[in-house]
């Protein structure tokens, strides 16, 4: 299954922060380490978004730094478009309120990620 394009996952953007200002921020080199190559997909309702560069060294040279907008620190990491659609899905999918279900922990060849996969109750 492809992983999509390394990325980054951004976290924790104020309220009230529109696109362009997300745009101005990522573009701008001397702010965020960005570059003009800098496409943004926003989710304004969560406050995530996926920001892409064609240059992966402009990615990296931005994943190494810190980030805030509007004096709140921004949360950055290093990802693959598709991965925050991913989470979204897996934390919107509980039918309502339902028991604790148990769950496994496993590291799918992602050392740096953490599964956890629903396990229906035993049969017996």
């Amino acid at each position: 299954e492809p992983q999509g394009e390394p990325c980054l996952l951004v976290s924790d953007i104020p309220s009230g922060v529109g696109i362009d200002e997300l745009e101005m921020y990522f573009e701008n080199k001397k702010r965020s380490g960005g570059g003009e190559d800098a496409q943004i997909e926003y989710n304004e309702a969560d406050g995530t978004a996926t920001v892409v560069f064609e240059s992966p060294s402009t990615l990296d040279r931005v994943a190494e730094r810190t980030h805030k907008l509007r004096g709140i620190l921004l949360s950055v990491v290093s990802g693959f478009t598709g991965d925050q659609k991913k989470k979204q899905k897996q934390t919107h999918a509980s039918g309502g309120p339902a028991k604790a279900p148990t769950a496994s922990i496993s590291s799918k060849f992602e050392p740096d990620k953490v599964i956890l996969v629903n396990i229906p109750p035993s049969a017996s």
